[in-house]
């Protein structure tokens, strides 16, 4: 049911995505792009940039929709050249429409963790259909891991080259 809501709770060998209050099935040959989700690792407090790893010149901007969604909850859409942000991600985020359609995310969250798709859409035969889908995991530490992570991999370097040396010294004694 493409374009429409529905209360619709049967997937058979489609999947049904929410983009901005519509239901729109994807046809799984679209799903198998988004198979190898690519990683993006950062801190808390830090800055991710997600690419949609796709162009569009800016007259064609006006006729293309643009999604972004974290696990099915929008983040932001790009509607005839207007640009929503959902509250969640409000003051914080930025889209780079110049830039293979990235979204920029500021002062990065715990909760911003999870997998994050661009969807674009564009006008075929007087209805938008999916042209391009995209999708992200981000991962998130606070700085606390990782200084945890840190201190533990160089105590654990200092205590073996002081295992080392005290081999070499029993060696040559």
């Amino acid at each position: 049911m493409q374009g429409a809501y529905s209360n619709s709770t049967s997937i058979n060998s489609s999947a049904l995505v929410l983009y901005n209050l519509y239901l729109v099935k994807i046809k799984p040959c679209c799903l198998c792009l988004s198979l190898g989700i690519s990683q993006v690792t950062k801190t808390v407090q830090g800055m991710a940039k997600l690419s949609c790893n796709y162009n569009i010149s800016v007259d064609e901007l006006s006729r293309v929709r643009i999604y972004w969604q974290k696990e099915n909850k929008m983040v932001l859409s790009v509607i005839s050249g207007r640009v929503q942000v959902w509250s969640q991600y409000q003051n914080r985020t930025i889209p780079e429409i110049t830039n293979n359609l990235s979204l920029v995310i500021l002062a990065l969250r715990l909760s911003d963790r999870g997998t994050y798709t661009c969807v674009v859409q564009k006008t075929k035969k007087g209805s938008f259909q999916v042209e391009h889908l995209t999708s992200l995991k981000v991962k998130l530490c606070d700085l606390w891991e990782l200084i945890t992570l840190g201190t533990w991999s160089s105590n654990r370097m200092l205590r073996e080259k002081q295992s080392q040396r005290k081999d070499k010294e029993v060696r040559v004694q």
